[in-house]
């Protein structure tokens, strides 16, 4: 029943003692009537006491599904106002014909990005009138989105656009027109490539690179390569063009044209400075699938404004990225800052070497990485019926989430008690040190969150799937309902083993009196230096630089021994810090 954990447990004491001795006294007195006084044989007793078992089995098992559909349909009522409050507008056909009409650019631009992936039809027209758009960036998009439909008749205004002065609308445009007009691809290249117009003229040589990727024959006839070569002396010289849409586009052509004498300037471009060059860079680099990029393409994951595109290079180079990423974990070489993004590129491939190496991951300290692989292996499975994980590897896994979870937990004791301490015997009110102490605890709750939804998503591999992320919104809710029932729910699917691991957790989670936390996990409090080491094996950057700045703060000798492993640490920042507060803090105790 939906009732809270510690009214539940008295309940049960009292139904084992007292319900179940009154019932078994009942039904001795039931069977000397049946005997004694009806005189009815053993053999009858046996029979009647075998039905009586068979109807309280099925009875049971009825009950059983009514009582976890109860649960289930509890948990989705109290969530129901939440998500009504919650539910934004969707978007209908007449609401994306209205922004394709009568939208400012960006408002434009955005729909189609969302349209793409649908390819409806509903909007040819729309889209059409688009191509008479005054921005050529929304006329660069409607063609991209026409593209796929041989029905829709715009050949004649594509042919028009190319005349512009804009790279990428010519380039899209005579691309299109290479795609869908009747006409050859050697009239095509006689007609453009040696074009007066120099947008023309580069639009077609980039057309032609990407045509020879897999027409070896095309591209030697119209000598590709003599061409690029040309290009690439232009710029070595200063005689290139200065916009950037030719370098990007030269960048693509040799990429295309798996140019490998010229990669050396995907490479340089790759640390670009201008995020336009170095996004093209990036692109060039996946259409190589060349083993020489892999690092600059790694390193780029840091960056969060060209992660994007360095994930999505980084798959075009299919599963053998798998086994190079292999082989740098096994050397030690992969940064756990990297290593956080790499279940975003392994899920794509769904084999048994991705799975290999998201449970690989899953071991990894940083809850960030645990997150992301827990994520990906849950995609991986759901999609991909023939492959697996065991439950035994499962389990462990969350018996390992559940002891970070815990560990945290008792950190966040150890520093929250430090804060009180302080605060009671100072009368300065907050000071720098537990600024410092605050800012560690709001950055290891969340870590908690991180471990939690990890913890779901390995139950989702157990349990029913929808089950497990329904009751995780549950306990996430604001509704007090909701969190009771859900971990009610928990309580009855989850076997027992799991259960021990899982549920206190979670109940620690839930619940809101202090008080009553205290009885449901056994935290010990464990000393500050203990706790600041604990902290730096985490595997997280801030909480590094946090832990450096508390020693600095606190200008307690018996805690200078935590820098130590941080000054040999890989990070160059970590290190640069940890060393200058080490000597700043040596020479201020001599």
């Amino acid at each position: 029943m939906p009732i809270p954990i510690q009214i539940k447990n008295q309940a049960k004491s009292y139904i084992d003692v007292v319900i179940d001795s009154i019932a078994t006294g009942f039904a001795g007195f039931l069977l000397i009537f049946l005997i004694k006084r009806l005189n009815l044989d053993t053999t009858y007793i046996t029979v009647i006491i075998l039905f009586f078992t068979f109807v309280w089995i099925l009875f049971i098992y009825k009950l059983r599904e009514a009582y976890f559909t109860s649960f289930k349909e509890n948990i989705q009522k109290t969530l129901t106002l939440e998500n009504v409050k919650s539910k934004k507008r969707t978007n209908t056909i007449a609401d994306f014909k209205q922004i394709l009409s009568s939208g400012n650019e960006e408002a434009i631009l955005s729909a189609l990005n969302r349209l793409k992936d649908y390819k409806q039809t509903n909007f040819n027209q729309a889209i059409i009138r688009l191509l008479e758009h005054p921005s050529n960036k929304i006329k660069t998009k409607a063609i991209e989105y026409l593209d796929a439909f041989d029905s829709v008749n715009i050949l004649d205004k594509v042919e028009v656009l190319v005349y512009e002065k804009d790279d990428l609308l010519v380039y899209i445009g005579l691309d299109y027109i290479l795609a869908h007009s009747p006409i050859s691809d050697t009239s095509f290249f006689n007609k453009y490539l040696n074009h007066s117009n120099e947008y023309i003229a580069n639009g077609a040589l980039h057309s032609l690179a990407k045509q020879s990727y897999n027409n070896a024959k095309l591209g030697l006839k119209y000598n590709v390569l003599g061409r690029l070569d040309e290009k690439v002396v232009a710029l070595n010289n200063g005689n290139l063009s200065d916009r950037q849409e030719v370098l990007a586009g030269l960048l693509m052509s040799i990429a295309y044209a798996r140019m490998t004498s010229n990669y050396h300037l995907i490479s340089k471009h790759l640390k670009n400075s201008n995020p336009y060059i170095a996004k093209f860079a990036t692109i060039s680099a996946g259409i190589t699938s060349d083993e020489i990029f892999i690092d600059d393409l790694l390193n780029l994951l840091l960056k969060k404004k060209y992660r994007k595109r360095a994930v999505k290079a980084l798959k075009n180079y299919g599963p053998k990225i798998i086994d190079y990423l292999f082989k740098l974990d096994k050397k030690g070489i992969l940064k756990p800052s990297i290593k956080k993004h790499l279940p975003r590129i392994v899920e794509s491939f769904k084999n048994e070497k991705s799975v290999k190496i998201l449970l690989r991951l899953l071991r990894s300290r940083n809850a960030v990485t645990r997150l992301y692989a827990s994520n990906s292996l849950v995609k991986i499975l759901k999609k991909n019926k023939n492959l697996s994980v065991s439950n035994r590897v499962v389990k462990n896994q969350i018996l390992r989430e559940s002891n970070y979870y815990k560990n945290t937990l008792e950190i966040i004791t150890s520093i929250e008690n430090l804060i009180n301490l302080e605060s009671s015997l100072s009368e300065e009110g907050i000071t720098e040190l537990n600024v410092v102490r605050n800012n560690l605890i709001s950055e290891l709750e969340i870590l908690l969150d991180n471990n939690l939804k990890a913890i779901f998503n390995l139950l989702s591999l157990l349990y029913n799937a929808e089950d497990i992320k329904m009751t995780y919104v549950g306990i996430q809710s604001e509704i007090k309902e909701a969190k009771i029932n859900s971990l009610e729910f928990l309580d009855n699917i989850l076997q027992s083993k799991i259960k021990t691991m899982v549920l206190p957790i979670i109940e620690y989670y839930v619940v809101d009196d202090a008080n009553y936390k205290a009885t449901i996990i056994n935290l010990n409090p464990i000393k500050e230096r203990k706790a600041l080491r604990r902290i730096i094996r985490m595997g997280n950057f801030k909480l590094k630089i946090l832990v450096i700045k508390y020693v600095q703060i606190s200008n307690n000798k018996n805690l200078i021994s935590v820098l130590l492993p941080l000054k040999q640490f890989k990070n160059v920042d970590v290190k640069a810090l940890a060393t200058k507060t080490y000597h700043l803090f040596i020479s201020n105790n001599n």
